[in-house]
């Protein structure tokens, strides 16, 4: 999530909560974890994870 929104956001947002699922402490990759932190700002984000899509 640079300056622009990519597809490549929302899979890494996936495959990171496929991480933490696993067990994988995702605070361990900064970088990673704050991706996953700005992708949950994200309105959008926020209703597909309740199921509001």
């Amino acid at each position: 999530m640079g300056e622009s929104y990519t597809i490549a956001d929302p899979y890494l947002f996936t495959m990171t909560r496929w991480l933490e699922g696993d067990g994988v402490d995702v605070a361990r990759f900064p970088k990673v974890h704050d991706h996953m932190r700005r992708m949950l700002e994200r309105p959008a984000v926020q209703r597909a994870i309740a199921g509001d899509a």
